[in-house]
């Protein structure tokens, strides 16, 4: 019998798709294979653009934040198997920055994106304010990145600033979770400004996710794996995870078992030829995997096969990259 769950289109957020009994496809594995790895200061995951990026890092939020304690959105998912009755669920106080939205136009136009971002980032912390006195340096460190009063060099170290005065008042270390760290990068590619803008992402990591002391853990996501000297120099304790590495391969996007359960689960167990055919094209680790976009449009579309894909992302740095000058001709 077909389910009657909702097919999750344009929606990222964990939260969300739980909430409202929207399908699912079980990835809460990554979590146990991320806090088994206790030595590791900061992951590095980059993945193509549509793979689950976003899902996966709200999932870690969802699952690691104290203030989603006693939710019930992992009920019946293969972590609670795997982390019976775990002390970390909903233990740590949790950052959760996305980059995706940040603006670069121009640096001026990147820096001001950046300081409302995280101005609305400090004010999801309220506790901060209620915990300090007004005249405590803490404090009013924490209301001029509220407030919109820092400079560049503060909101530099902004990440690592909240990381610290949560670190006091929670007395627990921190968890960071960035996404789409690399979007500034990508979108300001070729432009005279991008020196300007990897330095102050390089500083603005840097000063939160190397030798800080009030940092448990960070997972970093993109799509891009810039070099280390460029962005993540100095990050000694840096674990990479991208298309290459076996031990995340079915985590980001779908495998074949996933994709032909799915097609059983709405009705029609014959489409997982069809679906393998159209978009069965990826390979990451040891991994056959499938684009989760194109599957889930595929089967919200009555499994109706077309290039879902295409046209959902800029390419311009590949086009740069692989442009081939022409020779001039000859008269």
């Amino acid at each position: 019998m077909a389910i009657m769950r909702a097919v999750p289109i344009g929606v990222d957020d964990f939260q969300e798709i739980r909430d409202e009994d929207g399908y699912y496809v079980d990835k809460t594995p990554l979590i146990d294979e991320i806090l088994n790895r206790r030595l590791t200061k900061v992951h590095l995951i980059t993945r193509p653009r549509r793979f689950g990026k976003s899902t996966n890092l709200n999932m870690l939020d969802s699952y690691l934040n104290q203030r989603y304690k006693g939710n019930t959105w992992f009920d019946d998912l293969k972590i609670t198997e795997l982390r019976p009755d775990d002390p970390e669920k909903n233990a740590y106080p949790v950052i959760f920055l996305n980059m995706k939205d940040v603006y670069t136009s121009s640096y001026d136009v990147f820096v001001t994106s950046v300081g409302s971002r995280i101005s609305k980032l400090y004010g999801e912390f309220p506790e901060i304010r209620e915990h300090l006195e007004a005249d405590d340096p803490m404090r009013i460190r924490y209301d001029n990145i509220l407030y919109r009063r820092a400079d560049v060099v503060d909101l530099k170290d902004s990440l690592g600033v909240l990381s610290d005065m949560l670190e006091t008042i929670h007395g627990r270390k921190v968890v960071i979770l960035i996404d789409e760290y690399d979007h500034p990068l990508n979108s300001s590619y070729g432009k005279p400004f991008q020196h300007d803008i990897v330095e102050f992402i390089r500083d603005f990591l840097s000063n939160v996710l190397k030798s800080r002391k009030s940092l448990k853990f960070g997972v970093v996501t993109g799509v891009m794996q810039i070099a280390k000297e460029s962005i993540f120099s100095g990050l000694n304790n840096l674990k990479v995870d991208n298309i290459l590495s076996t031990s995340m391969d079915e985590m980001f996007g779908f495998t074949s078992s996933e994709v032909e359960r799915m097609c059983s689960d709405f009705g029609h167990p014959e489409k997982f030829a069809e679906a393998r055919e159209w978009y069965d094209g990826y390979r990451f680790g040891d991994a056959d995997i499938y684009n989760p976009w194109s599957i889930l449009n595929y089967v919200d579309s009555g499994f109706n096969p077309k290039p879902y894909w295409a046209g959902t992302s800029g390419n311009g740095i590949i086009s740069d990259l692989l442009a081939i000058p022409r020779t001039p001709t000859r008269t």
